[in-house]
């Protein structure tokens, strides 16, 4: 494997070379685990294609994990949700490349490497699981930035239509951190419910810049 990683980066720099080195072999132990090994083989083939970033993973979450897919989305993750899925559809989003996160360890186990089974029974001890599983790691800068109903990427918000749609201080005091979601309208801004969300994923052990 490490001729293999070497061989596909032998024009980068050798600094850069080896630290792509050393994350595949943090990584390498995903392999004996066949839930596991779905993240290790996204994560070879986005180095392959010239870096590893989180559009590599993508999720679906069964009926019942409605709260774990809203703080994957609060992560940057791209989580899709729905409260009922048609087998077909459940199946057809695992084949265009999702992870399916279930708590029904027949249907992970029928899955294979296109599921995970989620344990716990709160979202804290679920999110925690999952990303030690998984070895996620999504950077602070990537936080808040899809919309927690509707999935979507959020896209920076237009001064004369922002103007309209928040509430006037907040406009003021926020202007250059107003976003919306061009699914369904909302507009996001940094304010005390965020912080809440922040703060709750720090006390989960996840890094935030300093």
């Amino acid at each position: 494997m490490s001729f293999i990683i070497f061989s596909d980066f032998r024009h980068r720099d050798l600094v850069e070379i080896l630290a792509l080195y050393f994350l595949a072999l943090y990584f390498a132990p995903l392999t004996n685990d066949k839930n596991r090994s779905y993240a290790y083989t996204n994560f070879i083939r986005a180095l392959s294609a010239g870096g590893y970033n989180m559009d590599d993973m993508r999720f679906v979450a069964d009926s019942i994990l409605g709260r774990l897919a809203k703080w994957l989305r609060v992560l940057g993750y791209d989580t899709y949700y729905q409260t009922s899925y048609p087998p077909e559809v459940m199946d057809a989003l695992i084949r265009e490349g999702r992870l399916m996160l279930t708590r029904h360890r027949k249907r992970a186990e029928k899955s294979g490497k296109g599921a995970v089974f989620i344990h716990g029974n709160h979202v804290g001890e679920q999110l925690i699981s999952l990303a030690r599983e998984l070895q996620m790691a999504p950077p602070p800068s990537t936080w808040f930035s899809r919309c927690l109903i509707c999935n979507a990427q959020l896209r920076q918000a237009l001064e004369s239509e922002a103007r309209e749609r928040v509430p006037e201080y907040v406009f003021h005091q926020n202007m250059n951190q107003i976003r919306f979601c061009p699914s369904c309208g909302r507009y996001f801004w940094p304010g005390s419910h965020r912080s809440t969300m922040a703060a709750q994923l720090r006390e989960w052990g996840f890094p935030v810049d300093h």
